[in-house]
C-alpha cells in the first residue's frame, strides 16, 4: 500500500498496460499462496502476514517497473518517499500512547492527524507549483493547500 499498489493499477489502465497489471495481480496472488503453504504451518499469523506483505511488495514493483517505462517516475519517487517519511514521523507519537496505557483508537487517530497537520505545518512540504496543481484539480483545496507551501527564496 505504502508503494501505491491502488495508484499504480489504474495508472497502468491508463497507459494502456492493463495486461501487466493483471499479470502482476495473478503472479502476485500465487507467490501469496506459495508463500502462505511456507510460512503460515511454522510461523502461524505472522507468517500470513509476512507472506501477504512479500506478494503485495512484488505486486507494486513489479507495476513501478511496467509504469515505468512508458512515463518517467524519478521525479515522483522524492515527493512520495516524502509523503511516506512524514506519515512515518506523524505515527511516531502516537507509540508513545501505549506505554502510558492510553491504547484507544480514537485517541491514536487524533495524534496521529495532529502530528501529520502540525508536521507538515512547520516543514511546508509543497511548493507554489505543487499548490497551483492541487488548484488546477479542486480549487476549494488549494486554498486549504496554502498553509502547507514553502515561500519562494529570491
Amino acid at each position: 500500500t505504502t508503494l501505491g499498489g491502488g495508484f499504480l493499477t489504474s495508472a497502468l489502465y491508463v497507459t494502456q498496460k492493463s495486461g501487466t497489471a493483471l499479470r502482476a495481480t495473478i503472479e502476485g496472488s500465487v507467490l501469496n499462496i506459495i508463500l502462505d503453504i511456507l510460512f503460515i504451518p511454522q510461523y502461524k499469523e505472522l507468517g500470513a502476514v509476512a507472506a501477504t506483505g512479500s506478494a503485495m511488495v512484488y505486486i507494486a514493483v513489479r507495476q513501478w517497473l511496467a509504469l515505468g517505462e512508458k512515463v518517467e517516475l524519478k521525479s515522483a519517487f522524492a515527493f512520495v518517499g516524502k509523503c511516506f517519511l512524514f506519515s512515518l514521523g506523524a505515527a511516531l507519537p502516537s507509540l508513545i500512547l501505549p506505554a502510558m496505557g492510553l491504547d484507544y483508537l480514537a485517541l491514536n487517530f487524533l495524534v496521529f492527524a495532529g502530528a501529520f497537520v502540525l508536521l507538515l505545518l512547520w516543514l511546508k512540504p509543497l511548493s507554489e507549483e505543487h499548490c497551483g496543481i492541487i488548484a488546477g484539480i479542486q480549487p476549494r483545496f488549494g486554498n486549504w493547500a496554502k498553509p502547507f507551501v514553502r515561500s519562494q527564496k529570491i
